[in-house]
Formats: C-alpha cells, structure tokens, sequence
C-alpha cells in the first residue's frame, strides 16, 4: 500500500517461478486499487469489515453486467462506508441519491490517457497522471521533485494502461524495464460473474481446494477496459469496466509444476517473437491474439490434463504443438471459453481475422516447425550470452553433435553471468527503490510498507527495516529524538507483537511499552538488546514529561530508570533518578508503593538471587508447609520502590560504601511498616558484599534534577544501537545475495560486513575483509562499478565517517537538492565499493599501527591511473575520493615520520 492506493504487481512479472535462459518477463505490470473506492455485487451489501489501509470514507459501487460477458458498468450504491475503528464500518445512506449519475465512468488512468491523445506535452502529461499514485506517498516539499523526475520518462498509452519507460539518467547504473499501470477498482467477494468456477467438476484435482478457496477469497477487480467490439460506442468507452482475476490468475500459475511453467513461457516467447510480429498490424480495431490467450489455453490445459500427460514421455515441443494445435482449432471454431466466467467467449469478435491467425497457428504448430524455430531463435540467442565458443551450432552435423551443443547452452556456467546479472539488477532496483521511498516519503509509509515487504520478499522487508532505521538513527543526530519517531521504530521492530497493548493510552501506554522492552528475553543480537534498552528509556522519558499526573507511574519511571542506567554502566545518571524517589520523603504513601519483579530489567544478581530465594520460600509455603490447608494464591513477586532505590544509590555510588548511603539504606528498611520478604533478602544478600570493588563508574556528571523532556535525553547510544542493528540486517542480507550470485565473473561483494567491524572498532578484521575485496575486484576486469555504495542516502552516508563524509557534505553544499543532484550530478551520487574499499583501509590504517604503507599507496595509484576512467561523469567522485584518501595516507605516513 502507497498512500490512497493498494499497488499490486500482476503478469509475467509476478507469474514466473522460474529462470529460464531467455528473460521471460516483458513489462512489469502494476495494478493500483484506490483505497476509497470498493466495488460488491448487484444488490449485496457492503462490507462492514475492511483493511486497516482503506481510507475513512470509502464509495461504494455495485456490478452491473453488460451486454458483453465479463464486461460490466459500476453504479454508485445507495450507500456509503464511513469507518469507525481501524477496520471495521457503518453504513451510511448517501444523501441526494437521485442526483448521482446512473453509472460510473472509468475514473482515473482511463480519463488522463484520453487527453494524452490530445496532448502535446508527454511531460506534462505523466506529471499529471503521477499524482494519482505519488501524491499522497510523499510530503509536499518533495512532490514537484518527484513529478520532474517520473516526468523525465517517455509515456504512451498501451490499451487499459499507462506505459512509462525510464529515464535514461536514472538508469545509468541500473537497468529497468517499462512499467504498465493500470488503475482497479477492487471486489472483495467472488463475483456471480464466475460462480460456476469454485464448484465446477475437475477430473485431475487442478487446482485443490486449498487453492481454490485462496483464489476465491481474493476477490476480483474491475479494470478501465472495454470490449473489442464496443469501441466505436463514445458512452461505452467512457463505462465499460473489464472483471479482471489477475489476483487468482498469479495464485494459480504460482501452483504450477516447473514443467508447466516451462512451457508456459516457451509459448510467450513463441507468441511474441513469431505469432504476434505477423498479425499486430498497428490498428486496434483489428483483432489479434495475445499473451492472456496463451495463459488461458495453459490454464485450461492444467486442469483437463492429466499430470502423467505432462511428466510422460511427450517431449517440450510435442506439448507445445498439442496446445497450439488446441488454440488453432478453438479459434477455427470462433469459441475460447474464458476460464473463469463460463459465457465468455474470448474470440466471439475475431470474425474474418481468425483465418489469418489459424493458418498462423497451424504452421507454428508443427513439432519439427518448433524444434527448428527453438533452435534457431533460442538456443543459439541463448549462444550469445555466452561468454565460451560454441561452434557446435554453427554446422551440428549429427544430432549427438546438436544435443552436445544444447547441453554446453543449458550448462549452469555457462548461462550464470546473463541469468545472475539479470537477478542482480532487480535486487539493486528494488533496493533502490527503497532508498528513495524512506528518504522522500512521510513517517506513516514506512509503517505500510514494513507489513508488504514481509509479504513480498522476507530479504527486501529486512532491507526496508535497517533503511528505516538508518533513517531514523540520520534524523535523530540532526534534530533529536521525537515521539513520532520512537513510535516509528517500535513499529518498524514490532517487539511485543501483542495488540492488547494498545488498549492502554497516554501516561500507562507509554509505561507498558518501556517494560516490555525492558524485560524482553535474551536476545542473540546485543545491538538490539541495546536498541530495546534505549527505546524503554525514551518511554520513561516520555512517560515523565506526559501531561498526565499520576504519581505512582512517575515513581516506576524513576526506578525504571534508575535500572537501567546502572545495567548500562552510567550510574551518575543512576544516582540522580534514585533521588527523586529519595527525595520526596517517606510516609505511608511512598512506602506503600511497590514494583512487580517481573516488570524490572536484568539489573545484577543480588536481584537474581533474591528472586529465587522468594519464589522458593513462595513454593515451600505453599506446598509444604500448608499440607493439609487449602492452597492459597501465590502473590505477585515485588520489591518496594523506595528501598530498590536505596540498594541502586548504594551500589553506584562513587564512595561505595564508607559514607552513610547503608545506613540510611538500613534505617529506610526498618521504618517501613509493610515489609516485603524480597525486600529483606536484597539487603541481607548485599550486606556481604560491602567489600566488592564496584565496575567504574562513568563521571558524565550533570545536575541533580533530572530533565523530563524527551528531546534532553542523551541519544548517542541509541543512534549507535540502530546504526549496528541496520548493519546486522544488511550483512545478512548481503550474505545471501552474495550466496546466491558470486563468481569469478561476477564478483558481487557483500560491502557491509567491513562497515560493521569498522563500526564496533575491529580494525583489523575490517582491515582484512577490505583487503580481501580489494584483491577480488583487481582481478574482474570491468565489475569497477558493478556494486556501487550509494553516498547520495544520507543513512548510507551515516555509515560513513572522516574525510569522505566531509567531501560529501561540500558537495550537497553546491547542490542541496538530493533529486537534482542525482539527475544532474549522477556521477557524485555514488563510489565503487573497491574506492570504498581502499578508503576504509586508509581509516584502518590511521587507527592501528601498521609498519609500511607502500602497499596502499600503489593500490590506490593503480586503480586512478588504469581502473577508473576519467573520461566519464560516472566516476567523478571516485576520482576525488581516491586524490583525497591517496592524501590522507601521505599526511598520516608523514605524521608517523615526525613522531
């Protein structure tokens, strides 16, 4: 979900589940779903229940089926949806019903590709049209960027969607394909359209029921298309809705075997190289097959066959003739049963056009006619890709020859560079894509986009999280920690995933939340458990400077505090908010006010020891002591909030204990008329270690008053936490990518993993590590920007520190306009890893002592004299960056000299 709209990819794009040698996806189909808009059946009623990401008010349209099966009109409903919680709505009468018009025009994409035929200015033509997807995805201050930038790509209008094809700056590192948008309106039910589909009889159990009710409980869509034979009607074109099952179509086909898979793309190459070049005559009202005829001749096929029909004997080509064969005969007889919708009939407008494409399709259609035709247009296109001779194909005079040479094409090797830098540059794009979402957009897309990622891809969702945390970690060291971003990282690490805790508000929520990060379990990461421990100080801190009076939350905070402070080695800050438990004196009130074990952190093992002894006392009370007694409850564990403030301002004291801090601690203990047996016990087992050197004690002494705002609260270890925290994930995902692609000839590298030991000071093993890319990358003629680091995202650049940051900054002084700059600057908007690499190495150097330099310094010469060439933009700032880093090393070495 972007804003108001769902976007959902469909076709070929999200169809395949294989990687053939030959890309099998053209264009990538994108469906957006406003999220104010609903379509349901002829005279059902709304749903009351609807997504969280549907907006307020939503209108409501019913189906109405035309004179064309599958094609329908939308009439405004009587009513309307008006939300009442997150998810659930009322319905609402529409007032001045009579005056709403009788049927509903295809809105959105369908209008603006209208006046694009009139249109002079393309560009102003997509920076139109953009806004229905990016208006309301990004702040305003960034929106007339965002449309300059989309409206850079050349756009045509392409049936029911708008085809944009990418701007040829943006794709300088990274290769796009064009994108087709095509504006929905969705229905949340199985429209009556297709209800024969879900119990029809299937002999070969294609699909299951599993994936049947799946498919059903998707719904459809109405698209902004009309049918073939109705484009001369002006009222029909501004009304007609298509039923599109896009959503159950990519279920589906997702189901298939590879087998089917296989021939389901050998049929799309086909038809697009060899049937649709001979009967696309440019004219649209002369009918033509498609690849939605493929898919449902395929989808057919899955379920009338038997599975022994595709995994017998009959080989690729003999599937393929069969089904083509198939197709030419069902458009012989001018009748293509829609899969889904039983009287639909996909040819009923073909009329004389259906000769041409039968004497198409029968001559395709032979199997030695495909053998030949996959051998001269596949096998030996695949040739090409190659990167070895494969003289075989030129004169195969035997077929052990051609099947030796169609083993050498298929061989994993020898396709690895097409196939891996294929994969590759989608990751990059999607990866980019990303960037460009957490820099530009609101705090609330990130909270979207978290849930669908995880949908999408589990790697692009971490990706997306440790982006958003550099984002957030980049903001907090600019300004400060605000309370709408410590919700965005508890939403973005989700850390208790329970939904009772947002039953709580104000004061109590915020108290929740601080616990609940405070007593998570052990986790493997220690930047996140410091993430957790820095998060619940924010909530105290929030919790201290809330609005809302209620002295025994202020209590708890302070001792929360308290904790964990002294758990994380600052103890003035320790000392300071056990005095303002101490200092608002005794009394039955304070004394009387007590915290529940479970809610205090890990603080030492006096506490530890103390818990066990009482939950032991507790166990031998209950079950040996009262035998022959009725059980009785087990109490909730707690300790005092005065006393616990007592033990933490006598154990961080910097005196430890030659002053009074025991005495008092002693005396505090002895007044309190309500004793605590934990209570006891904390301080019998501390009276025995008087004598116990205390860790050091961190003097970072301010005043005694604590401050409660939010923004005073010291962040460094926050900004650190999240900072390591984005790095684990990236190494992570890094690693698999790395897994998954590298080789000799296609060296990707996984450039996090130093960054990470650079950042925890493990200066040597980064040493190596950027060592180890280096000699990687020497050896790869021609990968020098394969994998660049993209400087120009501030929470990449963050990762960053030293002189390279700094020639950054100088360079966003020229140009402050991050947009701009990487429209017009793109060569200063990234580095190679291997200008990283040598760059970090030089940071190493400087910070361990290391004997010679001269290796370094003929590294760095070498690659600016024959890596880098200074004949392209592309490279301008790994020119200077490597002038600069080549300097840093002379002063340093000089230093060193002098010294």
């Amino acid at each position: 979900m972007f804003g108001d709209c769902e976007v959902l990819t469909s076709g070929s794009s999200a169809e395949f589940c294989i990687s053939p040698m030959l890309p099998c996806i053209g264009d990538i189909d994108m469906m957006v779903c406003f999220n104010n808009h609903i379509a349901i059946p002829f005279e059902q009623m709304p749903p009351t229940e609807l997504e969280p990401h549907f907006q307020d008010i939503v209108n409501v349209f019913e189906i109405i089926d035309s004179q064309q099966p599958g094609y329908v009109y939308l009439q405004p409903s009587v009513y309307f949806l008006m939300k009442i919680d997150s998810s659930r709505y009322v319905m609402i009468n529409r007032e001045s019903y009579d005056n709403v018009s009788r049927y509903f025009p295809r809105s959105g994409f369908a209008e603006i590709f209208e006046s694009f035929k009139t249109s002079n200015n393309p560009r102003d033509f997509f920076r139109h049209s953009a806004k229905w997807v990016f208006q309301k995805s990004s702040p305003q201050s960034t929106l007339n960027e965002q449309f300059d930038y989309y409206g850079g790509h050349d756009c045509y209008h392409h049936g029911p969607a708008l085809t944009t094809m990418p701007n040829t700056n943006f794709s300088n590192h990274y290769q796009t394909r064009n994108i087709d948008i095509v504006s929905c309106m969705h229905c949340h039910v199985w429209p009556p359209q297709a209800a024969d589909w879900p119990t029809r009889s299937r002999t070969h159990g294609w699909p299951d029921p599993a994936t049947i009710h799946v498919v059903v409980s998707k719904g459809c869509d109405m698209v902004s298309a009309v049918h073939p034979s109705c484009r001369q009607d002006e009222w029909m074109i501004k009304h007609q809705w298509r039923l599109s099952f896009s959503r159950a179509e990519v279920t589906l086909i997702n189901s298939w075997t590879p087998v089917q898979q296989i021939v389901y793309h050998m049929l799309r190459f086909l038809m697009k190289h060899e049937v649709l070049s001979k009967t696309n005559h440019g004219d649209p009202d002369v009918p033509t097959l498609n690849n939605y005829h493929i898919k449902t001749l395929m989808l057919w096929a899955c379920e009338q066959k038997p599975q022994s029909w595709w995994s017998g004997d009959y080989s690729l080509m003999k599937l393929c003739g069969c089904l083509l064969h198939h197709l030419c005969g069902c458009i012989a007889d001018r009748r293509y049963q829609h899969y889904f919708i039983d009287n639909c009939n996909l040819v009923s407008h073909f009329l004389d056009a259906s000769i041409t494409m039968c004497n198409i399709l029968k001559n395709v259609s032979n199997e030695s006619f495909l053998l030949k035709w996959f051998v001269e247009n596949y096998i030996c296109k695949c040739v090409q890709f190659c990167w070895t001779g494969m003289s075989l194909f030129d004169n195969p005079q035997s077929i052990n020859m051609l099947q030796r040479a169609a083993h050498d094409v298929i061989d994993v090797q020898l396709m690895l560079k097409a196939l891996k830098w294929e994969h590759f540059i989608e990751i990059k794009a999607f990866e980019q894509i990303i960037h460009t979402n957490v820099f530009s957009s609101r705090l609330c897309l990130p909270k979207v986009m978290k849930n669908e990622l995880r949908k999408v891809n589990v790697k692009f969702h971490e990706y997306f999280v440790a982006v958003s945390s550099l984002s957030v970690s980049y903001k907090i060291s600019m300004q400060s920690l605000t309370n709408e971003l410590l919700e965005l990282l508890w939403t973005l690490f989700d850390p208790c995933n329970e939904q009772n805790i947002t039953r709580e508000s104000g004061i109590y929520l915020s108290i929740r939340k601080a616990v609940k990060l405070a007593t998570l379990p052990s986790v493997c990461s220690n930047a996140i458990a410091m993430l957790h421990n820095e998060m619940s100080k924010a909530y105290l801190h929030q919790t201290l400077n809330c609005e809302q009076e209620s002295a025994d939350c202020v209590v708890v905070a302070h001792i929360l505090l308290a904790s964990l402070y002294y758990k994380s080695g600052h103890y003035v800050k320790a000392i300071d908010h056990c005095k303002q438990i101490l200092n608002k004196g005794g009394g039955d009130q304070c004394a009387s006010r007590t915290i529940r074990a479970e809610f205090l952190p890990r603080i030492d093992d006096s506490i530890d020891t103390t818990v066990g002894l009482v939950l032991l006392y507790q166990y031998m009370q209950k079950n040996v002591t009262n035998v022959d007694e009725t059980p009785q409850p087990m109490k909730k564990l707690a300790f005092t909030t005065e006393l616990v403030a007592h033990y933490l301002y006598s154990r961080c004291s910097a005196l430890t204990y030659k002053n009074n801090k025991l005495t008092m601690y002693s005396k505090q203990l002895c007044q309190t008329r309500r004793l605590l047996v934990s209570d006891i016990l904390l301080f019998k087992i501390m009276k025995p270690q008087e004598a116990t050197p205390l860790p050091v004690v961190v003097q970072v002494r301010t005043n005694d008053t604590v401050s409660n705002t939010l923004s005073s609260m010291d962040t460094t270890l926050m900004v650190t936490a999240l900072e390591l925290v984005a790095l684990e994930k990236l190494t992570t995902v890094r690693q698999e990518m790395v897994r998954e692609l590298y080789s000799n000839e296609f060296p990707v590298l996984n450039e996090f993993e130093p960054l990470y030991a650079y950042k925890c000071g493990l200066f040597e093993e980064c040493l190596k590590m950027c060592w180890s890319n280096v000699d990687i990358l020497l050896r790869s003629i021609g990968v020098v920007k394969l994998q660049p680091y993209l400087i120009a995202f501030p929470e990449l650049l963050c990762l960053l520190d030293g002189e390279l940051v700094s020639l950054c900054g100088i360079l966003r002084l020229l140009q402050p306009n991050w947009m701009l700059m990487v429209l017009n600057f793109p060569g200063y908007c990234d580095v190679s890893l291997l200008t990283l690499s040598l760059y970090m190495i030089t940071q190493c150097l400087k910070k361990i002592s290391c004997v010679s330099y001269n290796e370094t310094f003929e590294t760095i010469r070498f690659v600016h004299d024959n890596m880098i060439f200074a004949g392209t933009q592309l490279y301008s700032l790994d020119l200077l960056s490597l002038k600069m880093t080549y300097r840093l090393l002379k002063l340093h070495s000089f230093s060193r000299c002098a010294d």
